[in-house]
């Protein structure tokens, strides 16, 4: 299997340390003028260093040896441990300086156990009198600092001298191995020693455990090792930084997989992990990535992964593709963007595997014809290799745009060239709307420049379909977890290019379930030009968004397995079930079986998997709108109901769980035949001319429907029949303030619980607090509760209870600070001001009325 890095990718990662014998590195030159800088050094603070030499706390070894090596009998203990004082004394890591000075002067073995000897010496630096001790001798703190420059030049030196000067130094450096720490920073500076590389990882590191663990982890080179290692086999979070680990890949190989998938969920730098992941030739690696592959990051690293090993990316993909629909394109793009692979590896899969791929893969090529067409001349598009991109097929599909003419179509799409159109027209629309998604993945995930964005962002809003629509969703919504608030604003321009009631439900969705207000605010004021461009509130345009799922008249779905069918209804739920031919109602669909048609059985499965994701979706977008109407007391025409829930496959199954009422107060349901019924089990004729309410409790009572919802066993998708029902004092109604709320002391979490609740947090201009809760109560009036000492933004600074100071009716959101205009609680209608007691009973709890 041919998966050899592409030529242009670096073996391992930047800043490895590398091994004698392993991958190439840099071998660095040697600044020889560094030994007079050392001594320069020295003389410069030649007082403060015979203090600390004269201190009683200093080791009198480590002292003889520093002087002795300062009265120019070269010494490597004395040379480190000065060298340890000097660092410590002027605050600076001099790094490779040092190794140069040591290299220059007394050579490459006497370098490498100075620095050995320098990592064995600890200096203390608290006020005078300063001492240095062995380490090994003294209490230290768990993780000893590490000089990373002065270790890499030396180890770099060491994997690249000639073989003689490499025997000396392995030679001296063999007697400076005292202790299980000295023991790992020579076998970090000598993995080619593995015998050396063994004995540390049998050995327990006592005090300096985390120090020996990662110079291990750099020192490691095969499978014994991890097993002499054990438990402590492994990365630590902090060690999950691209030189250790691009080491361990080095050293390793696929062995460093599970070791680098562990430690994603606690990196501090996660996308370095998967950096790391990406470089290496292995199953399990790309499967780590496709795990994450919602993520743009990871879905970038694993294309990235995908490209460099082409061949081993295929049976992974497969296996993985029947039930991921993220990897199922990146197979089908893989596939098409290399159709040798069909015909060299796809033909030795397993039979389940090789179906997929055979599926995703790309259709036989068409035959190209020239059109009749004169090409313009724009600068062409240097990162787009059309070969790599699907055909774009001419209208009736059967030939396809000759090669050199889509060059010339993505060079004028790139320069706005209204040429576009001429060749536009001369193609199949969904083949466009293919080739304009495969021009955004392979900027989006090949980390080309920004600029280039807004003109594929175009490409897709002109000619993407509903199923570009639905594959751009989880990536905008995921962008601005990556710092790209700016670029996903943008893209939702894309739904409302696109147009189709699809592409808006896609918009929709991210107005209400993306995880970023900001994202969520920005979809909603797309929604919101969408909707009137057509003449329609946001909420009228969300009625008419609600898709049918391909349900016939009935709400039903029948599914072909061949030569067995099932039909999926609704529960009270609006779960999904499934009714076979036997008549046995089931939870979800069997597994195709041997006996039934592949290719009918499977795509009826994934069907059903679908579905059940979109009913779950829906389901709960439209109770949640349906209940803010009933509090709201929003309505419709008799069509619009008859159009919009009666008539309805889906939103039916909400529908006739509710009571209606007219704006006279007629109160009716929906039965399960879509006849209308009044309280008394009747017919109800509902007038053409009627606005049609979801009436709340507080508005019209609804006691009398609870025996017949009761003998009918229907289930209210939200509480209306018992709702409870809260109604102001008298006083409360005059005044603008609710006085019994005001004073209370509460958890903060029912505070941050408000939020799920409409609530909003404000905070003053420049303040570090939100002192403001805030809902909408009425048009142009909000309720507003002001919070002592006020919620901190930061989480590690917020206090376990928020005082209620103040409960009042504004005329404005919370955050500014005034009362403008003076209101009172009898403006809001009962259905709000019960929802409002509501909210305020449950973040105190009961309070005794005044």
């Amino acid at each position: 299997m041919d998966d050899r890095p592409l030529p242009e990718d670096p073996p391992t990662g930047p800043g490895y340390f590398p091994r004698r014998g392993g991958a190439a590195g840099e071998v660095p030159e040697i600044d020889t003028a560094a030994a007079a800088t050392v001594r320069a050094e020295v003389e410069r603070n030649e007082a403060l260093i015979a203090a600390v030499l004269r201190s009683g706390g200093t080791d009198q070894q480590v002292g003889e040896r520093v002087r002795h090596h300062l009265s120019g009998e070269p010494d490597p203990l004395g040379a480190g441990a000065l060298a340890a004082i000097v660092v410590r004394l002027t605050d600076r890591g001099n790094g490779p300086v040092l190794a140069d000075g040591w290299v220059g002067e007394h050579g490459l073995a006497f370098a490498a156990c100075a620095f050995v000897e320098r990592h064995a010496v600890m200096v203390e630096k608290a006020a005078p009198p300063r001492w240095v001790r062995f380490l090994t001798e003294t209490p230290a703190s768990p993780r000893h600092w590490v000089d990373e420059g002065t270790a890499r030049k030396l180890r770099q030196l060491l994997a690249a001298a000639p073989e003689r000067e490499h025997r000396a130094a392995v030679g001296r450096l063999g007697g400076h191995r005292r202790d299980p720490l000295r023991r790992a920073l020579v076998s970090f500076l000598v993995p080619d020693r593995t015998d050396w590389v063994a004995e540390c990882c049998a050995e327990d590191a006592g005090v300096q455990a985390d120090t020996v663990h990662w110079l291990l982890m750099c020192s490691v080179g095969s499978a014994e090792h991890l097993a002499l290692l054990g438990a402590r086999a492994g990365l630590r979070p902090d060690e999950a930084v691209l030189p250790v680990m691009s080491t361990l890949i080095e050293g390793l190989g696929a062995g460093a997989v599970p070791l680098l998938g562990d430690v994603i969920p606690g990196a501090p730098a996660p996308l370095q992990v998967m950096d790391a992941l990406a470089g290496v030739p292995s199953d399990e690696a790309l499967r780590i990535l496709l795990t994450h592959a919602r993520d743009p990051d990871a879905h970038a690293r694993a294309v990235r992964a995908i490209e460099r090993f082409p061949v081993r990316a295929v049976p992974v993909l497969a296996r993985l593709a029947g039930t991921r629909p993220a990897v199922a394109e990146l197979l089908g793009r893989h596939l098409r963007s290399h159709p040798r692979l069909v015909g060299s590896v796809v033909p030795a899969l397993p039979e389940a595997d090789r179906m997929t791929a055979e599926r995703l893969g790309p259709p036989a090529p068409r035959p190209e014809k020239p059109v009749p067409w004169t090409a313009p001349a724009p600068a062409p598009v240097g990162w787009v290799d059309v070969t790599r991109l699907p055909q774009i097929l001419l209208k009736g599909r059967e030939h396809a745009l000759p090669a050199d003419v889509t060059g010339h179509f993505v060079a004028m799409l790139a320069d706005g060239h209204p040429g576009v159109a001429a060749v536009a027209d001369l193609c199949d629309p969904g083949s466009l709307a293919e080739f304009a998604w495969a021009l955004f993945e392979t900027h989006e995930f090949r980390r080309l420049p920004r600029p280039d964005g807004g003109w594929v962002r175009a490409a897709l809003a002109r000619f993407g379909d509903d199923t570009t629509a639905r594959r751009l969703t989880p990536i905008v919504g995921d962008w601005p977890k990556s710092k790209r608030h700016r670029e996903a604003r943008l893209a939702l321009g894309v739904f409302t290019g696109i147009g189709t009631d699809a592409a808006l439900r896609q918009l929709d969705h991210l107005a209400r379930k993306a995880r970023f207000r900001g994202l969520r605010e920005a979809a909603e004021r797309e929604l919101d030009r969408a909707a009137r461009e057509r003449g329609l509130t946001a909420e009228q345009l969300a009625d008419r968004l609600v898709p049918d799922l391909d349900l016939d008249a009935d709400g039903a779905l029948v599914l072909d397995y061949g030569p067995r069918r099932f039909t999926v209804g609704f529960d009270e739920r609006l779960a999904p079930y499934v009714t076979g031919p036997g008549g046995k109602r089931r939870a979800s669909l069997p597994k195709p079986a041997a006996t039934d048609d592949p290719e009918t059985a499977h795509a009826a499965y994934e069907h059903f998997k679908q579905l059940k994701k979109d009913v779950r979706a829906i389901a709960a977008g439209q109770v949640a709108r349906l209940e803010r109407a009933m509090v709201t007391g929003r309505s419709w025409t008799a069509a619009e109901f008859h159009a919009l829930f009666a008539g309805h496959p889906l939103v039916r199954h909400i529908a006739r769980r509710l009571v209606w009422a007219t704006g006279e107060g007629e109160a009716f349901r929906l039965d399960e035949d879509r006849t209308l019924s009044d309280v008394h089990d009747d017919a109800f004729t509902l007038p053409a001319t009627a606005r049609v309410t979801i009436p709340h409790p507080a508005l019209l009572p609804l006691g009398t429907w609870s025996e017949i919802f009761a003998d009918y066993e229907i289930l209210q998708p939200f509480p209306q029949i018992g709702r409870t029902v809260h109604t102001l004092t008298d006083a409360e109604l005059k005044g603008g303030r609710l006085e019994r709320f005001e004073g209370r002391t509460v958890p903060l979490g029912r505070v941050l619980d408000l939020d799920r609740r409409g609530w909003e947090r404000h905070r003053p201009s420049g303040s570090p607090e939100q002192v403001w809760v805030s809902r909408p109560a009425a048009d142009g009036l909000h309720v507003m509760i002001t919070l002592s000492p006020g919620i901190a933004v930061d989480p590690e600074d917020r206090v376990p209870e928020q005082r209620l100071t103040d409960v009042r009716l504004n005329d404005r959101p919370a955050g500014f600070g005034d009362r403008v205009g003076a209101h009172t609680f009898g403006e809001l209608d009962p259905a709000t001001a019960s929802e409002i007691l509501t909210d305020l009973i449950g973040l105190v709890g009961p309070t005794e009325r005044p």
